[in-house]
């Protein structure tokens, strides 16, 4: 078990510092200026928690987050974790939106312990497959998604809570549409 957690975190970094490189290079690709009075936080090693929340349902890929796996990442030397969730299997399809209590009671369960245990989390919008090759019915979804998401977690410090906006987008989310959502997006969450 430990060897095979060894190689995981190995590939984990390796995954890592490739997504740190595309999110450092965000704010340039899509035209997004940092406030500059912000102080960024130093990522340092990062664990991306997969095959669990980005799933359709947790459990349904193989495996649930354990709070004995996060402590194991803390204290194998790591500072992040990188944790995907498929936001959009979790929240209704009219107007609100409104993301499943229950769901959401499970991601902050996951995020309080791994603060808990001294890891940063990078929340991730995962697999929003139908925004992707339909954008234009599920814009204000995706928008009201993260505007939940913002409000519900605005009282998380920079250093114990970043937000991932959206996972590879592709198909028919790319370009102007991609990038002017991603900037509607970021203004709201912002706010």
């Amino acid at each position: 078990k430990r060897k095979s957690l060894k190689s995981i975190a190995r590939l984990a970094v390796t995954l890592t510092a490739s997504t740190a490189l595309w999110l450092s290079s965000a704010a340039f690709e899509f035209g997004i200026s940092a406030p500059p009075e912000r102080n960024w936080p130093n990522l340092g090693r990062c664990m991306n928690i997969g095959g669990a929340l980005e799933a359709p349902n947790e459990g349904d890929w193989g495996y649930v987050v354990r709070d004995d796996d996060l402590k194991l990442i803390a204290e194998s030397g790591f500072s992040v974790i990188r944790l995907p969730v498929k936001w959009s299997a979790h929240a209704d399809y009219r107007a609100p939106y409104k993301i499943e209590p229950a769901f959401l009671a499970r991601v902050d369960h996951i995020i309080k312990k791994a603060n808990e245990y001294g890891l940063t989390v990078v929340l991730d919008m995962h697999h929003y497959d139908e925004l992707y090759a339909n954008p234009a019915p599920h814009l204000d979804r995706f928008t009201n998604i993260w505007v939940q998401l913002a409000r519900h977690y605005a009282h998380y410090p920079d250093d114990k809570l970043i937000f991932e906006l959206i996972n590879e987008p592709r198909d028919k989310f790319s370009g102007d549409i991609m990038s002017n959502a991603q900037n509607r997006v970021l203004s709201m969450v912002r706010q």
